[in-house]
């Protein structure tokens, strides 16, 4: 259920992936009686369940319901970050970048200027664990950070802080053009979005 929910996913059919997953959700207690290690309460299969689920949740306009799953994975996954680095923060990035995206969406809908520091807060916190990463494993963290700068310089431009925007966007470039030029993942689309 997993694998073909991603599928979907990659095929941009959010409302046929958001039930796959919320099936596989509800499976998960059964599974747990078979496997228990696999399918326990906080094991990585579930994490990666709740982001997929939330992604689905969050490209179909439910932020509310979304934001409780991506808080469970951000949660969910600070124990592995601690101790497997390099294995788990490509999700978790991601998750925290995402989390933040609805926090945005929520904020602007209520016009609650704390939920949207609370967003801006969690893109600098991504950009930061993306910029860590990269002493340790350039290649497979390169194009996360450029795409986390890229979000955070978004999230700038629709404020209209500038100033703040372009510091973001400017190394959101660095990032895509070191990709790029080591060919370590193909973003030229993104590159060109972001110039």
């Amino acid at each position: 259920g997993l694998h073909y929910g991603i599928k979907l996913i990659r095929r941009g059919l959010w409302h046929q992936a958001k039930d796959t997953f919320t099936r596989v959700l509800s499976q998960y207690k059964e599974l747990s009686v078979y496997d228990a290690e696999k399918y326990a309460e906080g094991s990585y299969e579930l994490i990666q369940l709740k982001y997929n689920l939330a992604t689905a949740l969050f490209k179909l306009g439910d932020n509310e319901e979304a934001k409780d799953f991506f808080e469970d994975v951000v949660y969910g996954l600070e124990p592995y970050v601690q101790k497997d680095p390099e294995g788990y923060n490509d999700i978790y990035i991601k998750a925290i970048g995402n989390l933040a995206l609805v926090y945005r969406n929520i904020g602007i809908m209520k016009n609650d200027h704390k939920i949207i520091r609370d967003a801006e807060q969690l893109l600098v916190r991504s950009v930061e664990i993306a910029d860590n990463m990269l002493l340790t494993k350039r290649a497979v963290y390169e194009p996360l950070y450029a795409s986390s700068c890229q979000i955070l310089a978004n999230f700038y431009m629709n404020f209209s802080m500038f100033d703040e925007s372009a510091e973001y966007y400017a190394k959101a470039i660095d990032a895509y053009i070191n990709v790029i030029k080591f060919k370590e993942a193909n973003c030229n689309v993104e590159f060109a979005q972001t110039c």
